[in-house]
């Protein structure tokens, strides 16, 4: 009998865990972690390292301190919001890449597998079982000249996630969430308005010059979440006769 709706929050996670670790796995096929250059990393894979890194720091930090449903939901947002929910969805295209392919799988291996032994306390047969085939599909894990993930026939027995302070990159991660914010904001017109994620839209933003810069240096990145044909942003970019219009704090969309 399921008594408290709390069941049905882990039960969704665990299966987002699986499903989204199954979908990883079926893009790791063939990796190569000789093929790994980090100089030839975009943006979201230093903004996933960076994210992770945070999460290794904070969830250590809890557990060290005897909490425990603390570092679990830092973990719950992490794997299903920063893992599942923006970088998964952004390497899409770039696994259809011969260039850029063996970079997003070595990040998303190394991610990945670092994810599994902070979960695993928490989630311990599912964390192995996922485990158990990602050594089967990629057997060797690690970022050649950044971090190494160190070989494990069981995550139960594999080594805690070591700090990587080195991969924080605050700057990156404050770029991405205007980013983020922007693609919500675009989504949200769109759900007001019923046009379908298949309608190709055009959006543009009037912003400060230097948010703008921001904003059309990672319009790639706008575009695809938030399926448009086109996207620009200007300090004195006009707003289009009959468009809808959001507000993320200083940016006009």
């Amino acid at each position: 009998v399921n008594t408290s709706p709390k069941f049905d929050i882990g039960r969704n996670f665990c299966n987002k865990l699986w499903n989204a670790s199954r979908f990883a796995m079926m893009n790791l096929e063939g990796v190569d972690p000789n093929a790994f250059d980090p100089a030839r990393m975009d943006v979201t894979d230093q903004w996933i390292l960076s994210r992770l890194a945070a999460t290794i720091s904070e969830v250590t930090g809890q557990l060290e301190e005897f909490k425990f449903s603390e570092p679990l939901a830092v973990l719950y947002r992490f794997f299903w919001n920063d893992l599942c929910d923006w970088y998964l969805e952004w390497a899409k295209s770039r696994m259809r890449d011969p260039a850029q392919k063996p970079i997003a799988q070595n990040v998303l291996a190394f991610t990945l597998d670092c994810a599994l032994r902070l979960l695993h306390p928490f989630v311990p047969f599912i964390t192995e079982g996922i485990y158990q085939k990602l050594n089967e599909i990629a057997p060797v894990r690690g970022l050649k000249g950044i971090a190494d993930a160190e070989k494990a026939t069981a995550v139960v027995i594999a080594q805690w996630p070591e700090a990587i302070e080195r991969m924080a990159h605050p700057k990156v991660e404050e770029e991405i969430r205007l980013v983020q914010d922007v693609i919500r904001s675009i989504r949200d017109i769109r759900s007001k308005y019923n046009k379908p994620p298949g309608e190709s839209l055009k959006a543009s933003a009037n912003a400060p010059q230097a948010v703008a810069d921001v904003l059309n240096a990672y319009s790639g990145l706008v575009c695809q979440l938030a399926a448009l044909s086109e996207f620009r942003a200007a300090a004195d970019q006009p707003k289009p006769n009959n468009a809808a219009t959001a507000i993320v704090e200083d940016v006009q969309i």
